[in-house]
């Protein structure tokens, strides 16, 4: 195995590692301990750390899918589609999706709920922080998934 190849899958793992923790483990169990109120705050710095972080690696991923072609190698179009796809998702969640629905979030977190509501994973899922943030926390959540798809085509090839 390459120096090229364990660095892809490095960053394959890494940021789909990143991305199962942070949306379907860790939110799920502080909205359900903390409840939106409190669980919101802490999730908007956390956001941007994170997509901060994903852009940096999706780089790595980039650069790591194309880095065959200056070996003289062929990568597979499915593996650069994949991983450009990844990247693309993530890049434009973090520069133009991600900060409006912050904006957004933050307008939300005057909105009175119930302790159930409030605890609900399956309505933050599907809301996010309230209805100033619902359609940008659904783009967001689109454009996770779009760049998981991509990260996982991407290592079926890379590892096919």
């Amino acid at each position: 195995m390459t120096v090229i190849r364990l660095v892809d899958l490095l960053a394959i793992a890494l940021s789909l590692g990143a991305i199962v923790w942070f949306f379907f483990v860790q939110s799920p169990v502080l909205i359900k301990r903390m409840g939106s109120h409190d669980f919101v705050p802490l999730q908007m710095p956390l956001t941007r750390l994170l997509f901060r972080y994903l852009v940096v690696v999706a780089l790595v991923l980039v650069a790591a899918a194309v880095a065959p072609l200056a070996t003289g190698s062929e990568p597979t179009t499915t593996g650069m589609v994949s991983a450009a796809a990844a990247a693309v998702a993530i890049i434009v969640n973090s520069l133009l999706v991600v900060p409006r629905a912050l904006r957004a979030g933050g307008h939300t977190r005057g909105e009175e709920r119930s302790d159930e509501e409030d605890r609900s994973v399956a309505r933050f899922a599907s809301e996010g922080g309230g209805e100033a943030s619902r359609v940008w926390h659904r783009i967001v959540v689109l454009f996770v998934l779009i760049a998981a798809a991509g990260l996982v085509v991407h290592a079926i090839d890379l590892l096919g």
